[in-house]
């Protein structure tokens, strides 16, 4: 299974989660992982941080509010 594979099932598992935001795919200590945007931290989204899903780790990362490109420059 690829790291997008792995990631799109983990996707359909927390979509519907009031925490989630997004669910992306990147390199952590240049190895493949998963990584899964929320909009706070959760017990639950807690048990699920460096934790492998499907053999791939998965980082947790807090989703900054979004901006206007013309307001970020």
């Amino acid at each position: 299974m690829t790291v997008q594979e792995a990631a799109r099932v983990l996707y359909e598992r927390v979509r519907e989660r009031p925490w989630f935001t997004a669910v992306g795919v990147g390199k952590e200590q240049g190895r493949d992982c998963i990584v899964l945007y929320v909009r706070r931290r959760d017990p639950e989204v807690s048990g699920l941080d460096s934790q492998d899903w499907l053999g791939y780790p998965v980082v947790v990362r807090k989703a900054s509010a979004p901006q206007l490109l013309a307001q970020a420059l």
